[in-house]
């Protein structure tokens, strides 16, 4: 089943983050890939950045941290193709983050393998990465962890096109949870008049459940 019949049946999302957890190692990545497929969810996400595109002029002493660690957990693109592929043949959907819209374009026509995309909380102010994955007709899953409401209704009333959806989220790592403010989902379902989700960095596994009795569709 495609995402969207998912979405549109009413239906609950459950996806793993596969990010940048398989430290730059294929086997690792599989291995986090059949070890999701065995927990029955029902798609697992990637993250991707171009390292000559990412902190290219490290100004400050975070931004070359930041470097080291992404080149340190960095699959290519080849290789997140491979492990894509590996996974819809396990009937798992695939999506993928991205930064910039420059990094979008190193999959070139293969973009069109992912069953979803997924913008970061840092980047929903990026309405050209926004409306350029918009524009391949697939669900575009939006964190809403950094904004507050004024930037929300920027950049989501600025959305060219109607396959989206926000992802409440609370930028913490992790999370505590009294602090996962789960009643936030009904005001952007009522506000933006669409399904939402629930981007979760929980410690606890049950506040999963207690998002999806509140609405959280992914």
């Amino acid at each position: 089943m495609k995402f969207a019949d998912c979405i549109d049946s009413g239906n609950v999302i459950v996806i793993a983050e596969i990010g940048i957890n398989h430290e730059g190692s294929l086997n690792i990545a599989q291995e986090l890939i059949e070890a999701a497929i065995i927990s029955g969810v029902d798609a697992i996400k990637f993250q991707y950045r171009n390292l000559e595109n990412t902190y290219a002029l490290k100004n400050e002493i975070g931004d070359e941290i930041l470097s080291e660690e992404i080149s340190r957990n960095y699959l290519s693109v080849n290789d997140i193709l491979e492990m894509t592929k590996f996974a819809q043949k396990c009937n798992i959907m695939v999506g993928i983050s991205f930064f910039e819209v420059g990094d979008v374009l190193d999959f070139g026509e293969n973009i069109e393998i992912f069953d979803f995309f997924k913008i970061p909380s840092a980047e929903i102010t990026n309405l050209a990465l926004i409306n350029r994955l918009m524009s391949f007709n697939k669900y575009v899953l939006i964190s809403t962890g950094t904004a507050d409401e004024a930037t929300l209704k920027y950049s989501l009333s600025s959305i060219e096109g109607d396959n989206w959806l926000p992802l409440h989220c609370i930028s913490n790592y992790p999370t505590a949870s009294y602090n996962s403010k789960l009643g936030y989902m009904a005001h952007l379902r009522n506000t933006w008049n669409r399904p939402v989700g629930y981007s979760r960095h929980d410690s606890n596994w049950s506040i999963n459940c207690a998002a999806i009795l509140l609405g959280a569709q992914v």
